[in-house]
């Protein structure tokens, strides 16, 4: 069994600064005053909160319909600081030739996410390898992180951090490679 956790963060301040600023000047009106901005910040924060709970649970459910077999879903959380948004997604996946295959449902009418599509399993020298490379994450948009732990222990891997057979890459459009075998 291999369980696989894809953490994203993304700090929607400066799209929120962006899009007050744009408002005012489609207006013909002076760009906004920090204290303004600050305002707009805060709304959108607390509608956040308001909203997280329950779209966490539509999350959970068109997450968990839409994964193949031989895939589960294991957690959703998301956690706010100011706006700096983390979502956290744990599937467990009963073998690691699944890993390609993994399909996150998206918004409502939107094509589903694929991670992982670009990922390639194949044995060599009688191991099994995992490799690919992870989503290029937009400049400024924020960052991301890819777990690994297996049942059994990797040969080989490229992982920047590995704890307690945790395998850890974070950035954007990362190389992965594992050895199991």
């Amino acid at each position: 069994m291999l369980t696989l956790t894809l953490t994203t963060t993304t700090d929607v301040s400066p799209m929120l600064d962006v899009f007050a600023r744009r408002a005012r000047l489609v207006a013909g009106e002076a760009p906004p005053e920090a204290a303004e901005l600050e305002d707009v910040k805060a709304h959108v924060a607390k509608a956040l909160d308001e909203t997280r709970a329950e779209e966490e649970k539509t999350l959970v459910k068109r997450l968990a319909a839409g994964l193949p077999k031989g895939v589960r879903l294991a957690r959703v959380a998301s956690q706010r600081e100011g706006l700096l948004l983390t979502s956290t997604t744990t599937l467990e996946l009963d073998d690691v030739s699944l890993v390609p295959k993994v399909e996150l449902a998206a918004s409502e009418g939107q094509p589903p996410l694929k991670p992982f599509a670009d990922f390639i399993v194949k044995r060599e020298q009688g191991r099994v390898v995992l490799s690919g490379r992870s989503p290029v994450v937009p400049e400024g948009a924020g960052s991301m992180s890819l777990s690994l732990k297996a049942s059994v222990a990797p040969t080989s891997h490229n992982a920047p951090v590995e704890r307690d057979g945790l395998l850890t890459w974070t950035g954007s459009g990362f190389e992965v490679r594992v050895a199991f075998g």
